[in-house]
Order: structure tokens, then C-alpha cells, then sequence
């Protein structure tokens, strides 16, 4: 019997996908990746000749011929963007990859720069009684990226990075003072490290001979940073199992990022005051980041059995919640799928993102949940607030309806730790 062509060509593509899987461990590919755990082609970000639907070494524009995502003309470096985040949103700011959407319905565990663009006026209350309104800037809700064709502009409030003796200026970052765009690995080839054959983020092994990328092409400490501000990372990338295609972070806590370890420590390359391991270190009195901050197991208890304000009749087999996450512990096994709680063998710890989201959120700091809400049910943004755009249903938390999941007492989800409700 005879197969069409067709048939047996995506019968070797399914059996090659087989063969890579994680569950062999091989690396995990995605349909039509670009950067594939190291630097894609190179006219995929760049115009050789910077004449990309542009007029050439002017950079001025041809009409007809619009680059990027508002008709911009190519910029420096022979980018296909006014500037870096540009060049990367051209690609991330629509499926399957987004960043940036139009409604906050980018669920990816990094979280939507869309609320880079909200301001919010809301009333909040206490005691049930309302007080005075308040308004929080968009510029408050996450890492301000310049990416002038999206209209992201740099922080006015925060000049330089917060908790930092690097003191990282807001008027230099972008996309890539974090990712490294060419996603080198332990110093690239240059440095006579192997060559990449696939992506980092998703547990998988390389093949012998052949290295992995970082997580998420985050910049190790080989990284020197993007060009408006150079510098050298102090730490490595941090170990994760990511969200997995179409890296959506679940509602039902069944697909998300695992973390295993250094997460606290990579963003140390530039908030380095913040990484402490207990709250009373060096005297700042912070709260504990990093793989030294523990959970402990009288924590570690509180995690696995509460369930909301009022029920600690959870168990530590389904106990994850994707608004809280920690880190597993160095040598623990990791699962994107997994909703075991944190264990103590390896120990876990807590690390900046179990609070905060890297890219941003609907609320002041870039917070996973709503810090300044007595009641999680009267978190802004909610009806009646004044917004500058419409949002999807339930987007602040990540499509979860928190009055008919918790309740409409349910208090601030620092409890999922300390259990002081």
C-alpha cells in the first residue's frame, strides 16, 4: 500500500519529535522556532544593509514599505526595530510567543508588558468603608522596556534599578539587558564552548558533544550585557523547567514554570541588595530571596495545606499554586505539569519571583497578586476602575475568578507561606 508523500513526511517529523522528547532525554524542539535555544538568523533581527523597507544609511522611511510594528525605519545596529525591545516585540508581541498584547491576555509566566501601558484609578476600601481613590501609573506595574515602536517608554520615577549597588539606569533597559539575543551559552563559541543544540528551558538533555542553551536565553555570567549599558553578570542563568507551548501559565496550575535554583541570584546581576537569606540580613530587613532562604518544613507544612482563608485542608501532592511559586532546591526534579508543594529533601527556598513577575502585571510592583487589597475579591482592576484600555475577563489573575475560587474574604496570598489570615 502506498502512502501519500505527504503522510510519510509528517510521520518521520512526528517519530523525530519522539526521539527528542523529554521524556527520552532529548531536547525538546517547537514547531518554527526561531532562536532554538541559541542565536537565530541573523535577518531575522537585522538588515544587512539597514535598507530593510527603509531609504537606506538615512534610515529614513519608503513609503509602502512600513518596518516593525508602527512603520518605523530600521535602527541602530541594522535592527529591524527603532531599538532592541522593538526588534523583539515585532515577533513577541503576538502568538505564539506574546509579551505584550492589547488586553492582557499574554499569560505567560513572565507576564504582559501591556500593563506598562495602564493606568488605573480605583477606590480602595478598608473595613468594607471607601477611601481616598488612587491612582497607579502604568510605569509602576513592571520593568519599564524602551521599545519606542510599541510605545514603551523608560521609568521617570525609578532612574535606576531599585536595590542595586550597580545602580542600572531605567534610560537603558531593554529586552536584552536581561535575554541574551544570541543566546550564547558559558561563553559561546568564541570561548570554545560547544555549540547549542536546542533550547534550555525545557529539562531536556543534549546530545553528547553538544551544550543546551540558558534558560530562557537569559544572560549568564559570560553575558556583557546590551550596549546602552555594558556590564558583566556576576551570576549564571538560573536552572527552570518552562511553561511549554503555547506558553500559557493555567489557571489550573497544571501548566506553568518550575523552578529549580539561582533564580534570586541571576536578578541579583543587578539587585544585589535585594538577595539576602533572612529577613534580618545585613540589617536591611528584607524579605528572605535566594537559595539560601529556605522553606523550612513548619513552612513548607503551611504551603502544602492551605487552600484559601479559612481551609488548610490541602495536601502536599496538589498544594502548587502558580501565584506562589518557589524553587524546588538544587538536584530536585523538575515538571512544568507537576503540582506537588515544596518538599525538604531537596529543601526548597523562596526566591524574587515568587512574589513578583519578571516582565510585569496588573498590579503595583509587578506583583503576582494585588499587595494593597484588604480582600483579593476588590483587587484593582475591577469594575468601576478607570482604565485606558479594555482587558480580558479575569487577566489580572491570570483567568482565575478569585470570588468564586477563594471567596470574597479571601486576604493577600502571602498567606500561602505564613498562614496569618
Amino acid at each position: 500500500m502506498k502512502f501519500p508523500r505527504s503522510v510519510l513526511i509528517a510521520a518521520a517529523l512526528a517519530v523525530v519529535s519522539y526521539i527528542l522528547s523529554p521524556a527520552l532525554g532529548g531536547l525538546t524542539k517547537t514547531a518554527s522556532a526561531f532562536h532554538d535555544g541559541g542565536v537565530g538568523y541573523c535577518e531575522g533581527c537585522h538588515s544587512m544593509h539597514n535598507n530593510f523597507g527603509t531609504g537606506g544609511i538615512n534610515n529614513g522611511p519608503v513609503a509602502g514599505k512600513p518596518v516593525g510594528a508602527a512603520g518605523q525605519a530600521a535602527g541602530v545596529y541594522l535592527l529591524l526595530g527603532s531599538d532592541a525591545s522593538s526588534t523583539c516585540l515585532n515577533c513577541h508581541s503576538k502568538p505564539p510567543v506574546s509579551v505584550l498584547s492589547a488586553d492582557g491576555s499574554a499569560f505567560t509566566p513572565g507576564g504582559d508588558f501591556f500593563w506598562l501601558t495602564e493606568d488605573v484609578t480605583y477606590t480602595p476600601k478598608a473595613g468594607g468603608v471607601s477611601m481616598s481613590p488612587v491612582t497607579v501609573l502604568g510605569q509602576e506595574h513592571g520593568h519599564n522596556v524602551i521599545a519606542a515602536d510599541f510605545g514603551l517608554t523608560s521609568d521617570t520615577a525609578l532612574t535606576v534599578a531599585p536595590g542595586s549597588t550597580i545602580r542600572y539606569p531605567a534610560s537603558a533597559l531593554a529586552c536584552n539587558s536581561c535575554h541574551d539575543p544570541h543566546g550564547q551559552a558559558n561563553g559561546g563559541s568564541l570561548a570554545g564552548r560547544q555549540a547549542i543544540a536546542g533550547s534550555g528551558s525545557y529539562g531536556g538533555t543534549a546530545p553528547g558533544g553538544y551544550q543546551s542553551g540558558n534558560y530562557r536565553l537569559l544572560g549568564d555570567r559570560f553575558y556583557t550585557g546590551n550596549q546602552e549599558f555594558p556590564m558583566t553578570f556576576a551570576y549564571n542563568a538560573p536552572v527552570a523547567v518552562s511553561v511549554p507551548p503555547p506558553f500559557t501559565e493555567t489557571s489550573d496550575n497544571l501548566h506553568h514554570t518550575d523552578y529549580g535554583y539561582g533564580m534570586s541570584e541571576w536578578c541579583a546581576n543587578c539587585h544585589d541588595n535585594f538577595l539576602n537569606s533572612t529577613s534580618n540580613s545585613a540589617a536591611v530587613h528584607r524579605h528572605p530571596a535566594g537559595v539560601s532562604a529556605l522553606i523550612v518544613k513548619a513552612m513548607a507544612d503551611i504551603y502544602n495545606s492551605y487552600v484559601k482563608s479559612g481551609n488548610f485542608s490541602g495536601n502536599s501532592s496538589t498544594s502548587y499554586l502558580s501565584l506562589v511559586p518557589f524553587e524546588r532546591g538544587l538536584g530536585a526534579v523538575l515538571s512544568n505539569t507537576s503540582t506537588a508543594g515544596p518538599s525538604t529533601a531537596p529543601l526548597a527556598n523562596s526566591m524574587c519571583l515568587s512574589c513578583h513577575r519578571a516582565h510585569a502585571s496588573a498590579f503595583q510592583d509587578m506583583t503576582r497578586w494585588d499587595t494593597q487589597a484588604e480582600f483579593l475579591a476588590q483587587s484593582h482592576p475591577a469594575t468601576g476602575d478607570k482604565l485606558n484600555h479594555v482587558f480580558v475577563n479575569n487577566a489580572p489573575y491570570y483567568g482565575r475568578d478569585i470570588a468564586a475560587l477563594y471567596g470574597n474574604y479571601q486576604r493577600t496570598l502571602c498567606n500561602k507561606c505564613h498562614g496569618q489570615d
